[in-house]
């Protein structure tokens, strides 16, 4: 025991960059303005590579506009925040303005109050995460990473591999509450542009498909025939609306290729119209697929779209209990010595089985070595997978082939059958504490930004425990 406290005391002397901490807010803090070193946003903040996170996020912006962008760490430090507490963009901004603690993590060493000038807006956090994407958060992982390989921390003699799914934060999909989103967007739209083009009056028939669509939705108890009626008249009202916001596209485009036209006037409608335009394809694909099922008479189609304003999301059949379908991105995660790795992100369910040379491809990457155990369930179980595991002397979990008589092989297997079982509390970790329960952020590669950022801040917290 003393060997190994010594051990870590001398670990947490090479992590720390400084442990002395420079006095800072004295006009708040007592004593001269000292930090508590024991807080755990002073802890943290000693674990992140900021120098180089900083660099990197600045090579995303043109050298010239370095002066007006937002500084890299501040952006970053607010980015982490939001997931490490599950606080809006805007409520991390408020949480900013009241803790000094967290001030200081994202590089502050004067106290911002709100009344002073402000220091970002709610809504440059989404722009940034856009800008940055998901290649920007998959090196953050990795140089975590790399900060547990060079303290020690995790060797990656054994590995956990498993999937789990990250619902996103949509409404539960039916077919005739779909069709009246399409229907009601595009009423939305051709109004808009009416009003702009001065265009004489369109009947689209919206109150009398807005009492449809209400009927239906206060039935509490739904019948297949009213199903599919609402069903049929929700189409007719869909497909008569995205033609008329067709022909005003086309009206649109002549009034914008003309020469008469206003320049100011140009640049806004020709903003309009990209929009619309983009929108109208999945809208025509949301009515293609539901007017194919309607004539089929079921209830399935190859690549459905269940969401309008994130049409990339899929539905992914799970058979757990009390949830057999799940809406969101499927994740296949890697975990070795208790920590968390982000091995797949994609908005399509896959095999497990296809992703198990991929997964100890990457763990070679990781740790320079193949592990030397492989914990896994029953779902990836193939003769292919078995033959490639037996190819790279790696011990699995998975079942015996045939009968087995030795006792010392049967014990050891049970027990890395059980010890298989800790991933499970690690993807609990992730969804309950560190804001993986919900996808929250709307863009296409928000499941896998969010997923990173989960597991990099799981991964940073599990470090500080050890310590």
């Amino acid at each position: 025991m003393h060997f190994i406290s010594k051990l870590f005391s001398k670990t947490f002397s090479k992590m720390t960059i400084d442990t002395r901490l420079p006095n800072l807010f004295s006009e708040i803090m007592p004593f001269g303005g000292k930090l508590d070193e024991d807080n755990s946003w002073v802890k943290f903040s000693k674990l992140i590579p900021w120098k180089k996170l900083t660099t990197l996020h600045d090579s995303y912006f043109v050298s010239k506009r370095l002066r007006t962008v937002k500084d890299g760490r501040l952006m970053l430090g607010l980015i982490l925040g939001k997931f490490r507490t599950g606080l809006s963009d805007r409520g991390i901004l408020d949480f900013f303005y009241e803790n000094p603690y967290f001030q200081y993590f994202c590089g502050l060493d004067q106290f911002a109050s709100k009344g002073m000038k402000l220091v970002a807006h709610n809504s440059l956090l989404s722009k940034r995460r856009k800008q940055l994407g998901a290649a920007y958060f998959q090196k953050f992982e990795e140089e975590i990473l790399e900060i547990l390989k060079e303290h020690k921390l995790v060797k990656g003699k054994k590995c956990l591999l498993d999937a789990t799914v990250f619902c996103s934060n949509i409404s539960y999909p039916n077919d005739v509450k779909l069709l009246n989103k399409v229907r009601s967007w595009s009423c939305d739209k051709i109004l808009q542009l009416k009003k702009t083009l001065n265009l004489p009056f369109i009947r689209t028939y919206k109150r009398i498909a807005k009492k449809v669509y209400l009927n239906f939705a206060k039935k509490k108890k739904k019948s297949k025939k009213l199903i599919r009626s609402s069903r049929k008249k929700m189409l007719q009202f869909t497909k008569r609306n995205i033609a008329q916001l067709e022909n005003i596209l086309k009206q649109v485009q002549e009034k914008i290729s003309s020469k008469n036209f206003e320049l100011s006037y140009e640049i806004d409608l020709k903003a309009i119209y990209q929009e619309i335009k983009q929108k109208l394809i999945t809208a025509k694909e949301i009515y293609a697929q539901q007017s194919q099922m309607h004539k089929a008479n079921n209830n399935s189609i190859e690549d459905r779209i269940v969401n309008f304003e994130q049409p990339w999301i899929r539905p992914i059949v799970r058979g757990k209990e009390g949830r057999s379908v799940e809406f969101g991105a499927k994740a296949h995660i890697s975990s070795s010595d208790g920590f968390a790795l982000i091995d797949k992100v994609e908005h399509r369910a896959f095999s497990e089985k296809l992703e198990l040379k991929d997964s100890i491809k990457q763990h070679q990457t990781r740790f320079n070595r193949k592990p030397k155990e492989l914990l896994i369930d029953d779902a990836y179980s193939s003769h292919d997978n078995k033959a490639f595991l037996r190819e790279n002397n790696i011990e699995h979990s998975l079942k015996f082939t045939g009968k087995q008589t030795d006792k010392k092989k049967i014990y050891h297997k049970r027990k890395m059958r059980k010890e298989r079982s800790k991933i499970e509390g690690v993807i609990g970790n992730l969804k309950k504490d560190y804001s993986m329960k919900i996808v929250t952020l709307k863009i296409k590669e928000g499941a896998e930004i969010q997923a990173r950022i989960a597991s990099s801040l799981f991964n940073i917290n599990r470090a500080v425990r050890m310590i």
